[in-house]
């Protein structure tokens, strides 16, 4: 039986994406704070054995030991929206990173998995990127590696979500494997509901898409908050429709944009309305039958989804991982 154990846990999506392999495990520890991510964890078939709700303030040599360490630490100071902000290298929610180097290295687990933005490689200057591999490479004892994955190239789901993954194993003389890139079989807008009902986008977004120049019965989804980012609605001017090139970038219909915690969440503009929990779990490589959430909301479960890893792309990790 594989023990298991996270930090920064969310949804636990190492559960799932072992359930989804088929791999009999039973969970020693998570961490988490936020209380709807709690209140699925609870709910779990596979619920932890001990749950932290601070893994700062957690003592490494109290922690259980386990097989499979896997962590997704706070990926917002890395991110592309933060990079340019003035908290920097200071950011104390990169304290969880200095906890997960040091749950490795105190509990040596056989085999550990770490995550993030592809942000953490470039914050700094390349200082925090930097110290995570030194601390990597003093562990003795493993081979590790890293590798950017992205769900729509690597896991069969029409998502672009690329990540840093970083991968140990202990006593081990053979290199880490990869997953292979595979040709992606199914759009986005193939995975939503035409006749489920979802919030509808508030009057300041319908007018960003009737500014960009985006007619309602033109199929994809929507990121507003990366969106506008890149093709800002807002400069002084005159403000021109987007062309058919900058059109394809913002509205996605095979490969959904990245999904993000922010509001106000991905918009299927065809349907006219936001993407419903199940539809946000799917393209997150889940199994809503799977996922238990009682007193989550609909905003709170998207939230979460956007928070998580990608379920897919962490099982074609694991099997690899896992295959001795």
């Amino acid at each position: 039986m594989l023990v298991v154990g996270s930090d920064c846990s969310g949804m636990c999506t190492e559960s799932h994406a072992l359930d989804a392999l088929g791999i009999a495990h039973e969970h020693a520890f998570c961490s988490e704070t936020w209380e709807p991510a709690i209140r699925c964890i609870r709910a779990m078939a596979k619920r932890p054995k001990t749950l932290y709700r601070d893994v700062t303030e957690r003592e490494a040599d109290r922690a259980p030991e386990v097989d499979l360490y896997v962590c997704g630490f706070p990926c917002q100071p890395n991110s592309a929206m933060n990079l340019h902000r003035e908290h920097g290298e200071e950011d104390t929610r990169r304290d969880p990173m200095a906890k997960a180097l040091e749950y490795i290295k105190n509990k040596r687990p056989k085999y550990w998995v770490l995550e993030n933005v592809t942000g953490i490689m470039h914050v700094g200057k390349g200082a925090v990127w930097r110290a995570l591999v030194d601390a990597l490479d003093a562990l003795e004892g493993y081979a590790w590696d890293y590798r950017v994955l992205d769900p729509c190239k690597h896991a069969n789901s029409p998502q672009s979500r690329p990540r840093v993954y970083l991968v140990g194993k202990r006593d081990s003389t053979t290199p880490i494997e990869w997953p292979t890139e595979v040709k992606l079989s199914t759009r986005c807008v193939d995975l939503l509901d035409p006749s489920a009902q979802g919030p509808p986008a508030a009057p300041c977004y319908l007018k960003m898409l009737d500014t960009w120049g985006i007619g309602k019965e033109q199929p994809g989804i929507v990121e507003f908050c990366a969106a506008s980012r890149a093709y800002s609605p807002y400069k002084k001017g005159e403000v021109k429709p987007l062309t058919p090139s900058e059109v394809k970038h913002v509205l996605r219909a095979d490969v959904a944009p990245c999904l993000i915690k922010h509001d106000p969440g991905p918009y299927a503009n065809h349907l006219g309305r936001h993407l419903t929990a199940d539809e946000c779990l799917k393209l997150q490589g889940f199994d809503p039958s799977k996922v238990r959430r009682p007193q989550v909301t609909p905003l709170q479960m998207r939230q979460l989804c956007g928070n998580a890893m990608h379920c897919g792309v962490l099982a074609e990790v694991l099997a690899l991982l896992l295959d001795e």
